[in-house]
């Protein structure tokens, strides 16, 4: 790989923490030397700035993107090609998508292998025998996988919601809109792409892939050769693969080339990854690393986001959406996992701890908020204006 910012690239995510509101205001406040730490009412806070010693690299623009996480999800089922239309409509700067592999060997959009909860499969006759049980990373799990189905058998099933009580509104879709194949996913990318006059970019897991080594076949070929007929890898940064499996990263680094990011996943439970001799001991393969926010629970936030950034990674924050479920517990407002919470304070904090990518659950509401918050520090930190002499 090359020498520079470009060897250690970087992506992917950041971390929020109970009561992050005053743990990040307070430590704002001792940064910037502000002699009143326990005022009641807390002053707009600087703009957060890398460190000087860590150069900007892919997906570092100072301004955090916006990447539709399965698409719209908050508008329609996830995964579905309605609700990436809504994302890319709402002009976000990617879309993210988790892929499976089927029974031909290509790969169908879905967040899970396993159908049951985010399909009609159960409903249909024709199907009822391909129930069974299997072992998933080391988990016996029964329903109705992927890899026995064609992928024309998977378009005719329809999606539905899989936390209806969270998503009303994308529950109101259910059994009506197709399951898509990823080719189809990427040919719309690339014609919105076409229309819209900008480069929309791509997030993209496979799925469970040692799962797939071992009873299929490893779906990191046939992620590739999606990759390649779509043009996709001839553009320089425009995809970013994920997942939790170096060795899978390590091998799709090989077989696509520098052109594509690749990012590592972390998920609850494994915050021992995010230390600062953790994430330099991290391969050169590696350009990123995705971390959910419960990963980052009772943890300092700006220490983790500095660590990211002082190895040289961007940070990207996952998942982020209105619902009180999606939300850490100092923006909550209320006992209903569904009801709306302070989405704006979210977004604020995701910014005051440099945030480099947002991956959203509800892309048009958290573009508009980056938005708006971005205005307000221009202006906050815009000289004041001398009155004129008279």
């Amino acid at each position: 790989m090359e020498d520079g910012w470009w060897v250690r690239r970087a992506v992917l995510s950041v971390l929020l923490v109970v009561g992050i509101v005053t743990a990040v205001y307070a430590v704002v406040q001792v940064r910037s030397g502000s002699p009143d730490a326990e005022a009641d009412d807390v002053a707009a806070p600087p703009t957060y700035a890398p460190s000087a010693e860590v150069s900007d690299g892919p997906l570092r623009l100072g301004e955090p993107l916006v990447a539709g996480r399965y698409g719209s999800p908050v508008d329609r089922p996830a995964g579905t090609m309605e609700s990436f239309d809504i994302a890319m409509a709402a002009g976000v700067d990617h879309i993210e998508a988790r892929v499976a592999l089927t029974q031909d060997d290509v790969l169908v959009v879905r967040g899970d292998i396993e159908l049951s909860t985010t399909t009609d499969v159960a409903e249909k006759a024709e199907f009822a025998d391909r129930r069974t049980t299997k072992v998933v990373d080391g988990e016996s799990r029964t329903g109705w996988f992927t890899d026995d189905f064609t992928l024309a058998e998977l378009e005719t099933l329809r999606a539905v919601e899989a936390e209806p009580d969270v998503r009303l509104d994308a529950a109101e879709y259910d059994g009506q809109l197709s399951v898509i194949g990823f080719d189809t996913l990427l040919e719309r990318l690339v014609e919105v792409s076409q229309e819209q006059g900008r480069r929309i970019g791509l997030f993209v897991e496979p799925l469970e892939p040692a799962y797939f080594r071992s009873e299929r076949t490893p779906i990191e070929g046939p992620l590739g050769q999606a990759l390649r007929k779509a043009r996709l890898t001839n553009d320089r940064e425009r995809v970013t693969i994920e997942s939790d499996d170096v060795s899978v990263l390590e091998r799709l680094e090989v077989n696509l080339g520098d052109n594509v990011l690749t990012a590592l996943v972390v998920n609850p439970g494994n915050p021992d990854l995010l230390t600062p001799a953790a994430l330099e001991a991290l391969p050169d393969t590696v350009d990123a690393v995705a971390v959910a926010i419960d990963s980052f629970l009772g943890q300092d936030a700006f220490a983790l986001s500095d660590a990211v950034h002082a190895a040289g990674y961007a940070l990207v924050v996952f998942p982020i959406s209105f619902e009180n479920d999606r939300l850490v517990s100092a923006f909550t407002e209320g006992p209903d996992p569904a009801g709306r919470g302070d989405l704006k304070g979210q977004v604020r904090a995701l910014r005051l701890i440099g945030t480099d990518v947002i991956l959203a659950e509800a892309p048009a509401e958290v573009i508009a908020l980056n938005d708006e918050l971005a205005a307000e520090e221009a202006a906050s930190s815009a000289p004041a204006e001398s009155p004129a002499e008279g």
